[in-house]
């Protein structure tokens, strides 16, 4: 699914279907037929070619795995806990 919304590409690392691919460890073949059934990170196009920004795929392995934000959050809440022990220690 090609998206028409913009994207930041100074900020973002763009890749190729085939670079996504080498990222979830998957075929260039495999990748194709994800894309077809829907089951893929959307992407954009960039004078007709696709690309896959950085954040994308980050929100589809999040949408995916719904446990890695329950372990982020718990992380970011332990940080901080942490964070204020140093800051309440030093008065």
């Amino acid at each position: 699914m090609t998206i028409k919304y913009p994207v930041d590409v100074n900020k973002e690392d763009l890749l190729t279907r085939k670079e996504v691919a080498t990222l979830f460890r998957i075929s260039d073949k495999t990748a194709s037929r994800r894309q077809k059934e829907g089951c893929w990170p959307e992407s954009i196009e960039i004078n007709g070619t696709e690309y896959w920004p950085t954040s994308f795929i980050n929100k589809y392995v999040l949408e995916q795995n719904p446990q890695l934000i329950e372990n982020m959050a718990n992380a970011t809440q332990i940080h901080a806990a942490a964070l204020a022990a140093v800051k309440g220690g030093g008065k």
